[in-house]
């Protein structure tokens, strides 16, 4: 794999042939960019099916390591507020509320597993905390998805696979997850790796997350 990326840096006449090198390996799986349903992104990273008494999550790059927590009756009333909170029950509502609430899931969660000071877009935290990249991002985030949506929290939205992008509009593969909205089958990105801990994650349309564009906090 290292061969390859170093085609990219020998001149334009290799260019072509790298690209389709790398472009048959995304789409044959081999770079592990295969769809996968979200329960099957959660079993590859050894993470089990979330429940609110027994909560696994990734404490660090690529989720090679992993932490089990619970949300108390106390935190999850939190959350179902924030969830049923607001003026309507749109799609749109939802998806606000859904940015909000993987906030609060982190603010919950990080100091229970020590990722409370994780930085955005891999930027170096204080010594010693635990840190995430965009793979420990997608897969916690589509964990917390699929709590709110089995625990009847999501009711506009399903939670699929998770969606990737680069490196042709960025010099690096992103990662996200994401739900679909029922009924009109459009899909948006769930992305908290842009921001510090804690803040609301970035719920946008996937083909503008896909525009290599950086969301800007609120």
């Amino acid at each position: 794999m290292n061969n390859i990326f170093k085609m990219f840096h020998t001149g334009k006449n290799n260019f072509i042939p790298a690209l389709l090198i790398v472009s048959g390996l995304v789409l044959s799986g081999a770079w592990g960019c295969t769809s996968r349903s979200p329960e099957a992104l959660l079993n590859k990273h050894q993470v089990a099916l979330p429940e609110i008494d027994n909560l696994v999550v990734c404490v660090s790059y690529g989720c090679r390591h992993r932490e089990t927590t619970l949300i108390d009756s106390l935190e999850w009333e939190q959350v179902r507020e924030m969830m049923e909170s607001g003026d309507g029950d749109s799609p749109e509502h939802e998806r606000q509320r859904v940015s909000w609430t993987i906030g609060l899931l982190e603010r919950i969660v990080g100091p229970k597993v020590g990722t409370e000071h994780n930085k955005g877009r891999n930027r170096e935290g204080p010594p010693g905390s635990r840190q995430l990249d965009c793979i420990a991002d997608t897969v916690n985030t589509t964990t917390y998805l699929l709590l709110l949506s089995r625990e009847n929290l999501l009711i506009n939205h399903e939670v699929v696979e998770p969606a990737r992008k680069g490196p042709l509009r960025l010099s690096y593969w992103h990662k996200t997850a994401v739900m679909e909205e029922k009924g009109s089958g459009k899909r948006f990105a769930v992305d908290p790796w842009f921001f510090d801990n804690g803040r609301p994650a970035a719920v946008l349309p996937l083909e503008e997350w896909r525009s290599g564009d950086y969301p800007v906090a609120e």
